[in-house]
């Protein structure tokens, strides 16, 4: 029930791995605090003091008599006392790699908590392998009676984009100044703007923050009629 990305990929999957005959329980970091409930007849479980659950997580896995636990986060987000949880677990790892080489932080994780890493993409399979991990590799599941092909040509006249252009695309939150590098792919896209003047930047964000003024950055690196949001 929540709209998030991950929480989207928790309601695709576990009725998925339920459906292959296995048990399955929710341990929901956000979304629900104090008390247990369920979803569509699965366990959830709260989240704790620790904003990504890093001290529940061991004692809803006992509770529930877990054979494995994955998690599906930035594992360094957990921090120590995390990482000391799935340590005393069998658990899995399903984790975004956003950098290359691996990030410091992902690398103390993986090596303190001893889960089995699980890439997101190949990307990043070949990022954790790189780094002498060895990765499962699990893309995330699409729901196909949402997201399908359709007329190419009447999508682009719905977002008033010009059937010939060539689109860039950026869908990522605006929640700081930092973490999603927005004046850094901005000014990229303003490089391909100045020598092909038929691209667009589509932007699935919050023009406005609470990370950055969007449409001020646009403007300042000229290529607000390229900008659709």
């Amino acid at each position: 029930f929540n709209p998030s990305g991950y929480g989207q990929q928790t309601a695709l999957w576990v009725p998925r791995i339920a459906s292959l005959g296995h048990e399955v329980a929710i341990g929901a970091f956000t979304g629900l605090a104090g008390t247990r409930t369920q979803w569509q007849g699965f366990p959830v479980y709260p989240g704790g003091m620790n904003p990504y659950g890093a001290d529940v997580i061991a004692g809803h896995a006992r509770d529930f008599g877990a054979d494995l636990v994955i998690t599906l986060m930035d594992i360094w987000g957990l921090g120590q006392q995390g990482w000391d949880a799935l340590a005393s677990l069998n658990a899995a790892a399903w984790m975004p790699i956003d950098c290359s080489p691996l990030s410091v932080l992902d690398r103390e994780a993986l090596d303190a908590s001893r889960v089995r890493p699980v890439a997101m993409s190949q990307s990043g399979r070949q990022t954790l392998g790189m780094a002498g991990y060895d990765p499962l590799y699990v893309p995330h599941g699409v729901d196909t009676s949402v997201f399908a092909p359709q007329d190419r040509a009447k999508c682009r006249d719905l977002l008033n984009i010009p059937r010939e252009a060539f689109v860039v695309g950026i869908n990522s939150a605006n929640a700081d100044a930092v973490r999603k590098a927005w004046p850094e792919q901005m000014a990229a896209f303003a490089i391909l703007y100045s020598r092909h003047p038929d691209s667009i930047l589509l932007a699935h964000t919050f023009p406005h923050g609470p990370g950055m003024d969007l449409g001020r950055l646009a403007a300042r690196l000229g290529i607000s009629h390229a900008l659709r949001f």
